[in-house]
Formats: structure tokens, sequence, C-alpha cells
């Protein structure tokens, strides 16, 4: 956009360059080339506002954490806090079954299978002490 924005008014200034002394229009000409190889600058991607985080697509630089599976009951399991069945989606991904000991989610063209995190040390010792 901003190279843009230069090489416009390089145009206006070429434009009313006929009344330019020679020395004027070497300075435009360089300024051109410098312009010309100037890097592109990235466009920033512009997000959707009306379409909740879950189900947007992330962009190439955002990190999408895998999802957690934290229950199953059932046809049922909690990923990320919330229960999903067969066909919804969560954390971008959709869930496509949902086995007795781990779950099936699809993006991409991508299967990816979740199972339930094993406890951590902390998490065992939290559970041994409460009454």
């Amino acid at each position: 956009m901003l190279r843009l924005i230069a090489l416009l008014a390089l145009m206006s200034t070429l434009l009313a360059a006929q009344a330019l002394d020679p020395r004027q229009k070497e300075r435009i000409d360089r300024l051109a080339d410098v312009i010309e190889r100037a890097p592109q600058l990235p466009v920033p991607r512009f997000v959707n506002p009306f379409v909740p985080p879950a189900q947007r697509a992330p962009t190439r630089r955002e990190v999408v954490p895998p999802p957690q599976l934290h229950s199953i009951m059932g046809e049922r399991a909690l990923i990320n806090g919330r229960w999903v069945s067969a066909g919804e989606l969560v954390a971008g991904y959709q869930v496509t079954q949902v086995a007795s000991d781990a779950v099936y989610l699809e993006r991409g063209g991508r299967t990816v299978r979740v199972t339930i995190a094993p406890l951590t040390e902390r998490q065992i010792l939290n559970k041994t002490e409460s009454p």
C-alpha cells in the first residue's frame, strides 16, 4: 500500500516535471529506482468479527494448541472445557468420532486422535491430600 502511494506521488511529480530542470529530473529518477527496489511489506490479514474464534480458520502465523480431552461419557466428550459430540466444532477441529478411549478430530483433511492426558505428579499429590 505504501509502495502504491509513493508511486502515485512520483507520477504526479513527473507530470509537473515538465517545468523542472535536469538535476531535479535526475533526483526523481533515482527516487523511482529506490521505490522499485523497496521490499514488499506484508499485507495484514483482516479477521471477520462476526465469526466466533473457535470457528475461524487459523492463519499461518497463529499457533493453535492441540485440544485437550478431559473426559468421555458415552457419545460425548469434554474437550477444552466444553461437552461436544460427533459433528460439532471445537477449537477449529470437527469431532468425527467419540470412542471409549479417544476422540477423533479432523481439520484440513487431517485426522487427529486425542486421548485423555495422564495426570501430572502435582495433580496426583493434590488428589491424595484431599479428604
